[in-house]
Order: structure tokens, then sequence, then C-alpha cells
């Protein structure tokens, strides 16, 4: 168990921290200039045909169907597993050859003010350039499923950890030549693709699985597979489509984008304490399972240690969200204090919006397990048009404000939905109530929010710690550590009295 948890928990970490890493790069050498509106915006684009087969759905909905062809036939489960293949490379190809012919059109549909700007040129040339991922990541997700089948994990190396990696070397030896770097950037999202997918074809060579086709036939397992993947990623990824709807308003607007996307590559990072591979291990063994006590009893198991540090992470966001970029962004580079502002803005606002991102992680491992998609697909919907809505609204009168809250809005609706759905359906059922809950945790989330306005005082009248980047660091550093401290402090105090009480 230690080495199912430690080794993927340690490299998606690993992978959080480059990435965040890269955007700091990215921030001294463009800022949050249009190159960089660009380049994040390729990358949302990819972002999603990443997650989809990326986010544990593919492995969970593909693992169970091959480990139990394995045990009763080995070439029964290489045969499934070509077959799959097969779809995914046609699939991959299909899609990769329309948006490369119509490279241009898409990016319309999707970021329309982006093709207006001045580095329109750079802007379609990088998109070409990167387009190839869409061929490598569903064959990837294959080859990392087949591994994890056969409990193999020497090399679970999630893309983003060798894209970030290839991409912080060429910024790092591209430099300032804005011209150079988007392009080399576009190229290093397309070799990271190829070499992950590789690296798992090499492992596979090894353990002796590489998929066999005796004769292609779309059997019933390859139906169920495709029947039961398809929805369940569409459904798992209601963030990442609701975040291509804000990029596309975001694209009208100058900053927009890459503040965006700065703000969530912090987020990503501390919202990784609420999300390691237990998480992984969690939604593998409640897709296995159709019994609904069994169903309850996972639901309950991790829940409140997760909301607990996940308002935790909530707080440290919000109340030090400028803190945290002024640290870690303004280094002296392209990102000035109007990009600080921006980002700190869209941080605090889309930080609102973590317990949303959890609770729906939790309350819709109970549809995937059940195989009833129908409603979350619909409260995605619902979670898109409240989105687009507000955007039109919101935009006009607050710019990129405007755009962080229709999506921090519309997360919780879609949260909301599904929480209200389960319990009407008695599938939602918690040992220990959610206000309750919140009750006690309070004191300690009021304790720590009053300890970091007091730090944050002090700092602030003490200017020499802002203006010297080491300092600056160290004292956040200081802060987080001690609110982590304070807020557990406090949270256990809290429980030996309540135990003592009874």
């Amino acid at each position: 168990m230690r080495k199912y948890f430690s080794i993927p928990g340690i490299v998606i970490f690993l992978s959080k921290a480059l990435h965040l890493i890269r955007d700091m790069l990215i921030a001294v050498v463009l800022g949050t200039s249009l190159f960089a509106d660009a380049f994040f915006g390729i990358s949302k684009i990819l972002s999603l045909t990443t997650s989809l087969f990326a986010n544990g759905v593919f492995s969970a909905v593909f693992s169970p169907i091959f480990s139990q062809l394995l045990k009763e036939d080995r070439n029964s489960a290489l045969q499934f597993s070509h077959e799959i293949q097969l779809i995914l490379a046609f699939m991959g190809a299909v899609l990769f050859i329309a948006v490369e012919i119509f490279t241009e059109k898409v990016l319309f549909c999707l970021m329309p003010g982006m093709l207006s700007s001045s580095v329109r040129d750079s802007f379609i040339t990088t998109a070409k350039i990167a387009f190839p991922l869409i061929l490598f990541i569903p064959l990837t997700s294959l080859y990392y499923s087949m591994l994890c089948a056969r409990r193999n994990f020497t090399f679970v190396t999630p893309h983003t950890l060798i894209t970030n990696t290839i991409l912080i070397s060429v910024i790092l030896f591209t430099g300032n030549n804005n011209v150079l770097l988007l392009p080399n950037m576009g190229c290093a999202i397309a070799l990271s693709g190829m070499i992950q997918m590789l690296i798992f074809l090499y492992q596979l060579e090894k353990s002796d699985l590489i998929p066999v086709l005796k004769q292609f036939s779309l059997s019933k397992n390859v139906r169920n597979f495709f029947k039961c993947f398809i929805p369940s990623a569409l459904a798992s990824e209601a963030h990442q489509i609701n975040a291509l709807v804000s990029i596309f308003f975001a694209s009208k607007i100058p900053q927009a984008i890459s503040s965006l996307c700065y703000a969530e590559g912090i987020i990503q990072l501390f919202f990784i304490l609420t999300n390691t591979s237990l998480q992984k291990i969690t939604h593998s063994s409640i897709v296995r399972t159709q019994n609904i006590k069994e169903l309850l009893e996972i639901q309950n198991k991790t829940f409140k240690t997760r909301i607990t540090t996940c308002i935790l992470v909530t707080i440290i966001l919000v109340f030090m969200a400028e803190h945290i970029t002024t640290s870690l962004f303004l280094l002296r580079g392209k990102f000035d204090i109007q990009s600080a502002k921006y980002t700190t803005h869209l941080l605090q606002i889309l930080a609102c919006a973590i317990p949303a991102h959890l609770l729906n992680k939790i309350f819709l491992e109970p549809f995937l397990a059940l195989n009833k998609l129908r409603a979350p697909m619909s409260f995605i919907i619902a979670s898109v048009v409240l989105n687009t809505i507000m955007n039109i609204l919101l935009v006009p009168y607050y710019s990129y404000i405007g755009i962080g809250i229709a999506l921090c809005t519309s997360t919780w609706l879609n949260t909301l939905l599904i929480v209200v759905y389960l319990k009407k359906k008695q599938i939602f059922i918690l040992r220990e109530k959610i206000p309750y809950l919140l009750t006690t945790i309070f004191l300690p989330a009021s304790i720590t929010i009053f300890f970091i306005q007091i730090c944050e005082a002090f700092i602030e009248s003490h200017p020499g710690i802002s203006t010297i980047y080491p300092l600056r660091l160290a004292s956040l550093a200081i802060v987080c550590t001690s609110s982590i401290f304070i807020y557990y402090f406090s949270l256990s105090r809290l429980k030996k009295i309540a135990c003592k009480g009874k």
C-alpha cells in the first residue's frame, strides 16, 4: 500500500511543483504579455485532451476489464488492448488532421481575441506545432493503464512532469527572444508527449505486454469500455470545460488569460494537499464496486480529512493571495505590479471554489460506480450555460474579475446540483453532517485567519521584507508553515476537549 501511495504521490507533487517553476520562469520572460496569453491559451486547449485521458477515469475503467481478461487468457487481454489502441489511434489521427487543416477556424471558435492581436501569426504557428500532442496522449493513457493493471509503478510519470521539465529547459536556453520562444515551447509540448508514450511502450515491452492483434472485431468488452469511459471522462471534466469557456472571453482582454493561468497554477500546487494519490486509489476502488453500502463507506472514509485540509488551503490562498503572488512571480522580469494585481484578484476568487472542486471529486464517484452519468452530464451543461451567461453579463462591466466570478459560481452550481441529487437518491449519507463539521472547523479557521492577518500587517509595516526577494520568500514559507501548525494544533485541542466532555 505504501508503494502505491508514495510513488504516484511524490511524482504528482513534483509535477505540480515543476509546473509552478515553469510559470515563474514564464512570468520573468513573458509576464502577462500577449505572448504569454498565446502560450497559456494553447496549453489550456490541450489540457482538456490531457485531462480527459489522464485524470484517472481511463485507467479506472480500463484496468478492471484488462486485469480480468489477463487472468483468464493473456492473448484475449492483449487482443482487447490492441483493439482499444487502434480505435484511439484512429480517433486521434482524425482529430489531429482536422485541427491541423482548420487550425485558424478552431482557434477562432475557442479564442477569437487572440486572432485579432499582434501575435496572431506566432499564435497559429505554435498551435500547429503543439497539436501533435493529441496523437500521443490517448495512447499514453492506454499504455499507462496496462502497466497499472500489473501494479508496475516504476515509471509512473505524468505527462505534465516531462512537459514541464522540457519547457523549463527551453525557457532557460531560449531566454528573452519571444519570437523564437513561443514556437520552441510548442515543440516542447509535442516532444514531451512522444517521449512519455515511448517510455511506456518500452516498459510494456519489458513486461511482455505489447498489444497484439489477431483479428479486429468490435468485441463486447471494447463496446462496454467506450460506453462507460466517454461519459465518465466528460462528467469528470466540468472545470476544464468551463475553463475553456472562460478562456474564450478572456482572449478579448489583454493579460486575462495569463493571469488566470498563473492563479490556477498556484491553486493546483496547494490543492495537491487534498488531492493525493490516495484519491486515485479510492477512485479505482469505487469504480469497481456496485454495492451502495461500500460506496457510502468509501465516501465517508476520507471526507472529513479532505474537507478539513481543503478549508485550510482556501484560507491561505484567499488571505495571503498578494503575498503568494508577489513572492512567486514578482522577480524583476516582465511580470509587473499590474500583473501581480490581476493575478492576486483572480487567485482570491478562484480559491473560493476549492471546496466545490473537492466535493465534486468526492460525490461524482458514485455516479461513475453505478454508471448513471446522465444526471452529471446535465449538471455540466447547466454550469456551462450559467458560466456563459454570467460572462456575457459581467465581463463588459468587471473585465477579468467577471470571468473569475463566473467560473467560481459555475463550479459551485455543478457541485451543489450533484450533492442535492445524491441526497435525494439517498446515496449522499455522511456520518458527520457538513454543518456540524464546519462548526468544529470554525474556531481553528478563525484563529488561523487572525494569525495570518497579524503577520501580513507586520510584513506591510516593514517594507524591507517585501523589497528583498529572499526575505519575501522566507516570510511566505514561515507564515504558511506557522498557519498550518496553528490550524491543526487548534483542531487537535478542540477534539481533546470534546472527548473529555463526553
